[in-house]
């Protein structure tokens, strides 16, 4: 009897401890988790305030999350075309712990408003890296916008205020020195009226325009169409704004040359080859469009996007002769 009792209570402590570690161990199934990369990619893009007053500076801040494991992504700011931009900075932090942990961007610029109004600053790119199939994918901010609000009225009237007693002292220094300004004023008087009779048959030289700003601007307005998941007339927009600015700016009919013609005339104007491989995928994509009726989807049409709009930036360094006066120049050479 003593026997059976030793076993019997042998056996309680072994299923004791059993019971115990199996315990331990649903324990530590449910509650273990892997240390893993963020699973998703999510941006914003927002401003420190949507109302401001006119000179006063505000910053614009592009924020993306993105997990430890994967390529920091790359961001294509907007152009700020109502805005002057006057300084940016960027930094990258790590936060939280184990599987938590995961990675910040921010991007910051400050920008000064060059009007009065609504204002709105256009959808940023992001090039990331998708965790679940580690391809590139482009993604874009929204569209943000800010108020402007013009400076208050006793601003306006101390600024008035100001100006008319600079005025006045201008006067007054110009009453004391009046005997020698009417010396200097004959011997200009003189001078004025020869250069007068040498330039009267000079006609004025017509304003620049500047095709860049004019182009970015059409580019900016076609992305109301991608936010209204119009993607036929958003591939439209960017379509015609890259062509009516290589027609504006280089004098080359894009709208009715073919791809080859059309980058045999821009390579024959030393435009660098960089920046027209650029334009080389857009017209294949062109191609396709017009020849067999394809749509881009979403990610080709803001790589599109983005390759229009850096073709345009880099066209501020090239310089070349107005198309008129490049072919009147030509006619003379050969006659």
């Amino acid at each position: 009897m003593m026997n059976k009792i030793k076993g019997f209570s042998g056996g309680n402590i072994v299923k004791q401890m059993i019971c115990r570690a199996v315990a331990v161990l649903v324990f530590i199934l449910l509650n273990w988790q892997p240390v893993i990369a963020l699973d998703e990619v999510t941006f914003k893009a927002l401003v420190e305030k949507d109302k401001i007053k006119f000179g006063e500076k505000i910053q614009y801040l592009i924020i993306v999350n993105f997990g430890t494991n994967t390529m920091p992504p790359a961001i294509t700011p907007p152009s700020f075309l109502q805005f002057n931009v006057l300084a940016e900075n960027e930094r990258v932090q790590e936060v939280g712990e184990g599987a938590e942990r995961y990675k910040i961007m921010k991007k910051i610029w400050l920008l000064e408003p060059a009007e009065t109004g609504r204002l709105s600053i256009a959808s940023g790119i992001i090039t990331y890296q998708d965790p679940t199939s580690n391809l590139l994918k482009n993604g874009k901010t929204d569209v943000v916008f800010v108020e402007v609000e013009p400076t208050t009225e006793s601003e306006v009237a101390k600024q008035k205020k100001t100006a008319a007693a600079d005025k006045g002292n201008t006067l007054n220094a110009q009453g004391r020195g009046l005997p020698v300004a009417l010396i200097l004023f004959a011997v200009v008087a003189g001078l004025g009226g020869t250069a007068v009779w040498l330039l009267g048959s000079r006609k004025p030289a017509p304003p620049q325009i500047n095709h860049e700003n004019k182009a970015l601007l059409a580019l900016n307005e076609a992305i109301a169409f991608a936010e209204a998941d119009d993607l036929d007339k958003y591939y439209a927009g960017i379509s015609r704004t890259l062509l009516d600015y290589l027609q504006e700016k280089f004098g080359v009919d894009a709208h009715v040359l073919s791809t080859v013609v059309l980058l045999e005339k821009l390579t024959a104007m030393k435009i660098p080859k960089s920046n027209l491989e650029g334009l080389e995928e857009f017209f294949k994509v062109a191609d396709k469009a017009k020849f067999a009726g394809f749509v881009p989807d979403e990610d080709k049409m803001i790589e599109l996007h983005g390759i229009v709009k850096d073709f345009i930036e880099a066209g501020r360094k090239i310089k070349i002769k107005p198309p008129k006066v490049q072919k009147q120049r030509e006619d003379e050479d050969e006659a």
